[in-house]
């Protein structure tokens, strides 16, 4: 009995540890490669030193780099048994007319069945042109080819036994994407003073379906985005966790892409973000041209511009407006029609969503009398398998402003040094409103006591005004909150086109410096007030606001 227990208590303690063991997460094996040296053979030209030893080297750092990051061995030698972690393993062989049996003109290529890597000699070093400079954009984009190798083990990794990355032509997109997005990190790595640039793909055509061949190898830009949004270091780091968790074959790879990318909105709202950073004129194909004129003899004028964008895509445009009025003239862009999931990017920013409407609209005031703004439309659905090619119309419209978008006149009496009249923008972030004279620094800082319409008095917290101005450097202003009193006329909570106005009075006291002397009363009245939503991400009606008062 006693040798049944002591059987059953060692019977129990092996299953506990099987079951540690069974539950341990895949990245502790992930890190283990059972060679990180290799051996490149010479096949055509049979002599083909240094380009072999080059080429084995790279391939030796890239797989350390690889491993410490937890990516999951090469294939290539996942049914051998090295026993010594110091062998060299036959991962790669160079012939140039084997490279050159390839449909299309590559500077190497991995054979998944064979599960070798085959390279050009010529690649393992970069001369540049003649008069070509280690500045030249061109040349670090040839400079890239150099990394081939590793462009290369990465298709070995990505066939790792615990990977499902298709390497077939729809998933190019996936595979040769992210295999130069690990070449431009590793080359950035062993050569931070070159750079690692590369050409940019066109976006007029889906992002899983390029319109042409080699637009595969540029959306590494497109997974370099996704690993700086995600805070992953180097970039490329997070595709272990993307190629383990997420199956890649449903829908081109999108359905899994867009679950891996849910905290952070998904596709829907980073692929806008993503477009936002590409440039116009090179990203979109060419970009339609759209003007509009505000003629002499109208206060406002409307055109609306219509087009077509691709699934998961972008269309873009260069719009000119201009006007020859006297006074100050708002331009605004708005998809009016088609809506759902369609987002507008312009200037490079992608704008929010209007509450009340559900859509895109874009305000600011004209600064010039003619101006130019990059248009972009782009195309996502929230659950991005959904995502349809689509039509869309755009409004523009310019109108002469005749009430100023945002601002306030105070008048401030009492024995005070900016005692007098105040006038400028006015703007609010949330509970928080902001009153400041441009011309003469007079600034205050008042808290809103309620989100809603109506009388409120004693609901001031402390509020400063601060004076820059050189009459009174450093001087500060407090206000008694119980004697003050503000009426909200009207309020909009919107973060981007919000507003509140309303007006507001009390009484305040006034010491030099802020902190000695006697204190010296004053008054200040805010007949009216109307300040507008600013936050760090949605700054135009604000900005429209400012350069209405400092144009004035």
């Amino acid at each position: 009995m006693k040798n049944f227990q002591m059987t059953q208590t060692v019977f129990h303690r092996f299953t506990l540890l099987l079951a540690v063991i069974i539950l341990m997460p895949s990245s502790i094996n992930a890190a283990y490669w059972r060679t990180t040296q290799w051996l490149v053979q010479c096949v055509e030209p049979v002599d083909c030193e240094p380009a072999n030893l080059v080429f084995a080297e790279q391939l030796s750092k890239a797989s350390v780099w690889l491993r410490d990051l937890d990516f999951e061995e090469a294939a290539s030698f996942n049914n051998l048994d090295l026993g010594d972690d110091s062998l060299k393993h036959w991962i790669a062989s160079i012939s140039d007319s084997r490279v050159d049996q390839e449909e299309h003109s590559l500077a190497g290529f991995f054979e998944p069945v064979e599960r070798m890597i085959w390279l050009r000699n010529e690649n393992y070093f970069n001369l540049g042109d003649a008069g070509q400079s280690y500045d030249d954009p061109f040349f670090a984009v040839a400079h890239l080819n150099t990394f081939v190798a590793a462009h290369e083990l990465f298709h070995a990794v990505q066939s790792a036994e615990n990977y499902s990355v298709p390497l077939d032509q729809q998933h190019k997109w996936i595979s040769e994407g992210t295999a130069t997005a690990v070449a431009m990190d590793f080359a950035l790595e062993t050569e931070p003073e070159l750079g690692a640039q590369f050409l940019m793909r066109e976006h007029k055509s889906p992002l899983h379906q390029p319109a042409k061949f080699y637009d595969n190898y540029k959306t590494a830009h497109f997974w370099l985005f996704i690993g700086k949004q995600l805070n992953s270091k180097p970039r490329i780091a997070y595709l272990n966790e993307f190629f383990l968790n997420h199956k890649l074959t449903d829908h081109y790879g999108i359905a899994g892409l867009d679950a891996y990318l849910k905290p952070q909105g998904g596709l829907y709202t980073l692929f806008p973000l993503y477009l936002a950073e590409l440039p116009v004129l090179n990203a979109f194909g060419q970009p339609d041209t759209w003007q509009l004129k505000l003629p002499n003899n109208k206060q406002s004028i409307s055109q609306s511009f219509t087009g077509r964008v691709r699934k998961l895509a972008g269309s873009a445009a260069q719009l000119t407006v201009s006007h020859s009025s006297d006074k100050d003239v708002e331009l605004s862009i708005e998809i009016s029609e088609n809506p759902s999931d369609l987002h507008l990017i312009i200037d490079g920013a992608v704008q929010a969503t209007h509450t009340a409407g559900n859509h895109a609209i874009y305000r600011a005031q004209l600064t010039a009398r003619k101006k130019d703004f990059s248009v972009v439309i782009a195309e996502v659905a929230k659950n991005a398998i959904d995502s349809v090619d689509r039509h869309f119309k755009i409004k523009v419209t310019l109108k002469e402003i005749t009430d100023p978008p945002c601002g306030f006149k105070a008048v401030v009496t009492g024995g005070v040094p900016m005692a007098g009249v105040h006038q400028g923008p006015a703007r609010f972030l949330g509970n928080m409103m902001i009153l400041n004279d441009l011309k003469t620094g007079w600034e205050a800082r008042v808290a809103l006591p309620a989100k809603a319409v109506g009388k409120y008095t004693s609901s001031f917290q402390a509020a400063a005004f601060k004076v820059d101005h050189p009459d009174c450097p450093g001087c500060v202003e407090f206000w008694q909150s119980d004697e003050a009193a503000m009426e909200i006329k009207a309020f909009n909570t919107d973060r981007k086109n919000g507003f509140v106005v309303g007006n507001f009075s009390g009484q305040a006291k006034w010491t030099g410096l802020g902190s000695t002397g006697e204190y010296t009363p004053f008054q200040v009245n805010v007949s009216e007030f109307r300040a507008v939503a600013r936050s760090t991400r949605n700054k135009s009606a604000f900005e429209s606001c400012v350069n209405h008062w400092k144009n004035r």
